[in-house]
Order: C-alpha cells, then structure tokens, then sequence
C-alpha cells in the first residue's frame, strides 16, 4: 500500500472506527501526498508468513522494498499453515534478501509460547537485520534463556484437540509450501511477470542508499578488554553474519547447498560446541530420571503449565 499510494498527509483526513476502535475508512483532506507512490525506501522483515485467507491479494514485496529477511519455520505440520516464500531460500537477488529455514513451527518463530528459546532466537536475529540499517542500534536483544528446557519444538498439529490436519506433512515429512504470492486470476492472464517471487529492486531507489557490511561481533576468545562482557553475552551470536557470508559464498561457488555450508561452518564455531555441551549436560541429567513418574500438578498459586504439544 506504501509503495502503490504513497504517504498521506494525515491533516484533516476523517477517519471511520468500529464499535472495536478498528479503522473501517478514512476520507483524505485534498492536500498533495507527502510522498510520491514508489519513493519510499522500504525493508521487509518476514517472521514465517502465512497466505492463508488471504490468497486473493497480491502479496508480492513492491521493488521499493531495498532489502528482506525472512525467517521460515522448518517444523511446522498443518495444512493450513503452507510457507509463502516471499524470497529463496539462502541469498538472493546480490545477496539483498536472504530467507533462513530454522527449527520451530509457526508459533515458535512468532515467539508466542512460553517455552520461548527459538522465538528469542528469532526475534534476536530480527534486531540484528533492523539494527543494520542505521549506524546506531536502536533496537535491544532479549537475553538468551540458560535452560535448555527453552528450546522446543511445538507440535502445533496438535492445538485445538488436533483438529489440524497434516497430510502435507505426513506424506513427505517436510513442510507444504505456496507458489504463487499473487492471485491465481491474474498469474493465469501474465498480468504479472512473476507471481513466486518479490518484484525485482528498483535500482534508481537503491541507488540512493550506501551498502555496506555491518560490524560484526567478536567470537569469544577473540574480545579485547572493553568486550569482554558483550563476547559473554550469549545472545549476542558473536560472528553470526560473517559465516552466512562466507559459507553461503563457498557453498554456492563449489555448487553446494548454501545453508548446509551455514550450517556446518556455524557448528564448527566455538559457541556451537557450548551449545551442544549444555543439551548434553541436560539430557544425561534427564536419563539419571526415574522413568513413569507422574508430573507434579502445579499450585493454586502456581501458573498453568502448556499442554505436553512438544517434541525435542
């Protein structure tokens, strides 16, 4: 809608609500726009998107949009959940865009639940891409959670007494997906060049704007004094965007599989190894359990626990 009417000048614009406070319309005052449609410099910043409901608009990102990180969660079961993949998987279009496939279902991304390690995860990762476009941080990390009982997957088939369906699912075991980002009645007549993907960056508005790479934290070992608390800080992700860059680059130059170069040169990285010795640490410490103990019921004082939809 920014790119194709602009930027209204509010002033004097009557505007329309429902009994829920929800805005029904709005009348502009005849007054020029503050900006022209397609002027706008714009960034997407995708957190697993959903077309269902929602398939007869054209969800395409406009040419204005100058950059794209999506998040895509690789767990997610239900039919009614199928992944609009707004950009490729990996780098795209001069490495611009860049879509992660991660662990979690469609909540876990959204960071909703209150087992929340991968929705910390993702909404780091979010406040690093934002905080990328200015030269100061404006935007602040969540810490990390320590226990490792955080970090689960949520079987999301199984809300609403599994009412879901996941045939999708169970037929291939990966996640549906949707082609099409623009409505079927006009992909069939070509009305659009290309109804899978974004609109390709308008390069007289990127013209306008200086790329370039971001500094990237130190991986512990490697701080100096002054950086020794932030190297700590584990949700810091310390080196992060230097291994997607350099590993998606190899992989794709040998002919590889981009994010399984991510992948395996993160898990060669010192804070890897820290991660994988505390999930050790915790599930021989869940082995030396008694088996077939009943969970303890919580207090009245105490709050209500999720229902046991997860798998580790």
């Amino acid at each position: 809608m920014v790119h194709e009417r602009g930027i209204r000048d509010p002033l004097g614009a009557q505007v329309e609500r429902d009994d829920e406070e929800l805005v029904t319309r709005i009348r502009y005052a005849d007054r020029p726009l503050l900006v022209e449609p397609g002027r706008t410099l714009q960034v997407a910043l995708l957190l697993d998107p959903v077309g269902t409901g929602v398939e007869e608009h054209d969800r395409r990102l406009p040419p204005s949009t100058l950059s794209t990180l999506q998040i895509t969660a690789q767990h997610e079961r239900r039919d009614l959940f199928p992944s609009s993949e707004h950009v490729p998987s990996g780098f795209s279009e001069d490495h611009r865009n860049y879509n992660a496939w991660v662990a979690g279902s469609h909540s876990d991304i959204g960071d909703t639940y209150q087992r929340n390690g991968l929705g910390t995860l993702s909404f780091n990762l979010g406040v690093e891409f934002l905080n990328r476009l200015s030269d100061r941080p404006y935007l602040e990390k969540r810490p990390v959670p320590e226990d490792a009982a955080q970090f689960v997957i949520h079987r999301s088939d199984q809300h609403m007494g599994g009412l879901y369906g996941t045939r999708g699912y169970d037929r291939d075991g990966a996640r549906d997906h949707v082609d099409d980002l623009a409505p079927g009645h006009i992909c069939r007549r070509g009305v659009v060049d290309d109804c899978n993907r974004k609109e390709p960056i308008d390069e007289a508005l990127d013209a306008r704007v200086e790329r370039r790479t971001g500094p990237s934290l130190r991986a512990p070992g490697q701080a100096g004094d002054a950086d020794v608390d932030h190297a700590r800080d584990r949700s810091a992700w310390p080196g992060l965007n230097e291994i997607v860059q350099r590993a998606s680059l190899a992989g794709t130059a040998s002919g590889g599989d981009p994010m399984s170069a991510v992948v395996s040169e993160y898990l060669r990285g010192p804070w890897a190894r820290q991660f994988q010795a505390d999930v050790a640490r915790e599930l021989a410490a869940r082995e030396e359990r008694p088996l077939h103990v009943a969970p303890p019921q919580p207090s009245p004082a105490e709050p209500a626990r999720e229902p046991p939809a997860l798998v580790r």
